[in-house]
């Protein structure tokens, strides 16, 4: 995957690449078959949405090298925020709700 040579170019690509982009990237990352996908709900979503979804997915996987995903309530205050509507998150220590600010 040739997202550029630094991090701020990765991110860059990453928010401005084509839906086919997208695609491309996650098979190349093998992020289809990544259990911690909620591949379930993403594919319940509207294509735009899940495009949403997955340049999110890929982002905080680029940022974090591999480590993070968003679970599914992180990528709904995604989708949220990406519709202009606000969100509330209530969940416990350790579920990730501060990654979702």
């Amino acid at each position: 995957m040739d997202l550029g040579n630094d991090l701020t170019s990765h991110l860059e690509t990453l928010r401005t690449c084509s839906a086919t982009q997208l695609d491309q990237f996650k098979h190349e990352l093998s992020l289809e078959i990544d259990e911690r996908i909620p591949r379930t709900w993403l594919d319940g979503l509207k294509e735009t949405d899940r495009t949403v979804c997955w340049r999110a997915i890929l982002i905080c996987y680029v940022i974090t090298q591999g480590q993070q995903i968003p679970r599914e309530m992180q990528l709904r205050a995604v989708l949220a925020d990406f519709q202009g509507l606000d969100s509330l998150i209530s969940a416990g220590t350790g579920s990730g709700r501060y990654s979702a600010q």
